[in-house]
């Protein structure tokens, strides 16, 4: 089950939806407790966060039920519960008129509180670095969030390139 639950978030991280919802459904079926699974399927049906467009109305609602189902259910650890909340704030409010710009940047922040709780986890520092790529104006010549996502982003390849007890690889 562990394998397909991390199946199903290295093709939510390569925006492969259909494969992701398959492993999340199969991770589903062999234990209904599992909110990860349930988060993940809720954050399929928030779409790419790099189109600008966000979920549809439909979509939104489906993610909502399966967040509040996974809740319900009663996430085992703080961590679940925290990856619970963040995908949760992109939702917050979504059928009041609030524009997706906001609701990006409530989830960047979101997750950006989580990647502090969890330096070692390496998937908040991921979704925390891809949620704050969605956050970027076109108006930001300075490209603020996209460099500070790559600095996130490379030092978790720098983290992951750590030999099991031994030293960091030196920067570039």
């Amino acid at each position: 089950m562990q394998e397909k639950l991390l199946r199903g978030i290295a093709m939510l991280h390569s925006f492969y939806y259909s494969a992701a919802q398959k492993a999340f459904e199969e991770v589903a079926a062999e234990d209904d407790s599992c909110t990860i699974a349930a988060w993940g399927y809720a954050s399929i049906l928030m779409l790419n966060p790099l189109q600008g467009i966000g979920s549809s109305p439909e979509n939104a609602q489906l993610a909502q039920a399966a967040i509040d189902k996974a809740r319900k259910m009663g996430a085992k650890t703080e961590r679940e519960r925290d990856y619970l909340k963040g995908s949760g704030r992109l939702l917050r409010g979504f059928h009041q008129p609030y524009e997706e710009a906001r609701r990006q940047l409530a989830r960047a922040r979101a997750y950006e509180s989580l990647a502090a709780k969890y330096p070692d986890d390496d998937e908040a520092q991921i979704f925390y670095a891809l949620y704050l790529i969605g956050t970027q104006t076109a108006s930001d010549q300075t490209y603020s969030a996209y460099l500070k996502a790559a600095a996130i982003l490379e030092k978790a390849v720098r983290e992951a390139s750590r030999p099991p007890g031994g030293r960091a690889l030196p920067d570039p």
